[in-house]
């Protein structure tokens, strides 16, 4: 499981999450590029089973001149990653699917893989475990600067939140940006 997220403001696009990866309940371990890594002109998070997000950075990677420019394209490239990868039982068993969070220089789309869904993101977005504990606390962390008239890392702070309260995810919190194109 994991806590990833994802905010567009006047000029970029960033992306933080965390950095443990867990098997079964009690096997936790460390690594800095499993769950958020940029590839060609993306940004990509995902969720679920490390060997899917392995898999997926390889086949965007292999794509030139991508454009994502709404949902049906994202689900036009998921259709084609599974069924480039239809044999790989263990790559696509719904068990083990989770979400990807996927941006260019201009949009970002969140795709539930397992019921095969895609949104467009216009401000912010959260997906993994610690989701919910995440979106909880960058609400607070952003209408705290409101009224107090100061600046933070909204965004990094959350994650780390939800690195703290979800045992699912843990910390260094990494964070990804790119600026936005009009």
């Amino acid at each position: 499981m994991s806590v990833i997220g994802i905010e567009k403001t006047q000029n970029k696009i960033r992306m933080a999450f965390d950095s443990q990866s867990t098997t079964g309940d009690s096997n936790r371990y460390h690594d800095t590029d499993q769950k958020g890594f940029a590839v060609d002109s993306f940004i990509i998070g995902a969720t679920g089973n490390v060997i899917t997000k392995q898999y997926l950075k390889e086949f965007i990677s292999k794509r030139k001149n991508l454009k994502l420019d709404k949902c049906y394209d994202v689900c036009e490239l998921i259709q084609e990653f599974f069924e480039h990868h239809k044999d790989n039982t263990r790559l696509i068993d719904k068990e083990y699917l989770g979400d990807v969070l996927i941006a260019d220089s201009k949009k970002i789309f969140s795709i539930d893989l397992k019921f095969f869904s895609c949104r467009e993101i216009n401000d912010y977005s959260f997906i993994g475990s610690g989701a919910g504990l995440a979106e909880g606390a960058y609400m607070m962390h952003k209408k705290l600067e409101e009224e107090a008239k100061f600046k933070s890392d909204a965004l990094k702070n959350s994650i780390l939140i939800a690195c703290e309260k979800d045992i699912y995810s843990g910390g260094p919190v990494n964070v990804i940006e790119m600026g936005l194109k009009f």
